[in-house]
């Protein structure tokens, strides 16, 4: 019965619930906006966050390899550069393979192989298909994971990637394919540094990089295949050194238990500065701190803006409510005397405004379906996810509560005698 009560309530209103729905959408989007900015933040350092807050350091290198004095050789992926260390904790590392194609693109492919830290943290976005899991470690058919391309290669496509210097190659069954226009983890060593987090990330476009796909590949798979004699061209430790040749590249972390010495971390890394072709070398501390910093800069500047937003909300929903309560009173006088109480009546009220806030939601969320299956979608700062629809719903339980109470101030010092009187209008 209040449902219904509701209902006509609101027809008898429905202009000023027009514009109100008008308001609360505007009040959505701002939200959203101000909650997707901080997310894509957010989202790329707690990639690596658990491991910034370690002892260690953060290596942007050409290359890696062992000292001359211990054989000169390139340092390949994270096992074995883990095994070169003294003590090390955990490795973090990207590596890439040499001069590889696939005949299906008739261009160069950049092939990346990510350790197990990686892929077990990252959640790029997907176009088609999805990200490694832990099965795929355990497949004798060798993964992979490729950038947008244009729908050239798609998911379930089994892929030859090929080095003809070496006359070499190895199939990939493609699992799924990137969302456009995100960053990857793969840095950029030529751009100018950050020193905090992103530097550790590149963007990837197909519109900008139309020259060169990315291909990425899981190490941990390859090397749990080792043990099983797959994958030979691309475990070298099978094959006496022959196949791809594959180098340590961009970013690598490394990093060490809390009670090692500073001297054990400091040899290590002069072993590698030997003959490695290293860019720079952080400490793991002054990323991690430069990362918050950059984070928490914009936490700042978009914190005034979500106050403003509050008091515009509580505001609104005062003064609007108040205005519809007022043209409204009549009626619930009219409720009252036929047997509701007024708490009752401001009860049809919060629902009136559930609905409000709840019909203006559902435009805004539908609309924003609408541009992430568009064209428009990279173009736009809003995204759905848990974090925005949370941080809208708390705001909609917000307005309806003020909205709640706004009747029962207004009619707690009057009668249905005394409305009737004065003959509030409808």
């Amino acid at each position: 019965m209040l449902f219904w009560l509701a209902k006509k309530d609101m027809k008898h209103v429905a202009i000023m619930k027009i514009l109100e729905m008008t308001m609360i959408s505007v009040v959505y989007i701002s939200i959203i906006v101000i909650v997707s900015a901080i997310k894509i933040k957010t989202k790329d350092y707690a990639v690596v966050k658990p491991y910034l807050y370690k002892k260690g350091v953060l290596i942007q290198s050409i290359m890696l390899s062992k000292a001359i004095t211990d054989g000169g050789t390139l340092l390949r992926d994270d096992k074995e550069l883990q095994d070169y260390l003294t003590r090390s904790e955990d490795v973090i590392s990207t590596e890439i393979l040499w001069h590889t194609r696939i005949d299906k693109l008739k261009k160069s492919v950049a092939v990346w192989c990510y350790s197990k830290e990686i892929t077990d943290r990252m959640k790029p976005e997907m176009y088609k298909g999805r990200w490694f899991n832990k099965k795929d470690y355990h497949s004798e058919v060798l993964k992979g994971v490729v950038s947008y391309n244009g729908d050239i290669l798609n998911v379930g496509d089994i892929v030859t990637i090929k080095n003809d210097e070496l006359n070499v190659e190895s199939q990939v069954e493609i699992i799924g394919v990137l969302e456009d226009n995100q960053r990857l983890f793969c840095s950029n060593i030529y751009k100018t540094p950050t020193e905090d987090y992103r530097d550790l990330y590149s963007l990837y476009s197909y519109e900008n990089d139309k020259d060169e796909v990315f291909l990425f590949l899981s190490d941990e798979q390859i090397i749990r295949g080792e043990h099983k004699g797959y994958f030979e061209f691309l475990n070298y430790r099978l094959n006496n050194n022959q196949g791809f040749q594959k180098e340590m590249t961009g970013a690598t972390i490394i990093t060490y238990p809390e009670n090692t010495s500073i001297e054990i971390i400091e040899s290590d890394i002069e072993k590698l500065q030997d003959n490695s072709l290293i860019n720079k070398i952080y400490n793991l501390a002054d990323i991690n701190a430069n990362s918050k910093a950059f984070i928490f800069d914009d936490l700042y500047t978009y914190l005034p803006l979500l106050i403003i937003v509050i008091i515009f909300v509580i505001i609104s929903a005062v003064s609007v409510n108040t205005i519809m309560i007022k043209k409204q009173m009549r009626t619930y006088s009219v409720y009252y005397i036929c047997g509701l109480t007024w708490k009752r009546c401001a009860v049809i009220s919060l629902m009136v405004s559930l609905i409000t806030s709840s019909i203006s939601l559902l435009m805004v969320l539908f609309s924003l379906l609408l541009i992430n299956e568009s064209d428009f979608k990279n173009y736009s700062a809003l995204s759905i996810g848990i974090a925005p629809i949370v941080s809208c719903l708390c705001m909609l339980i917000i307005y309806t509560f003020i909205a709640w109470l706004i009747p029962l101030f207004v009619v707690r010092k009057k009668t249905a005698r005394s409305i009737l009187i004065n003959n509030y209008s409808l």
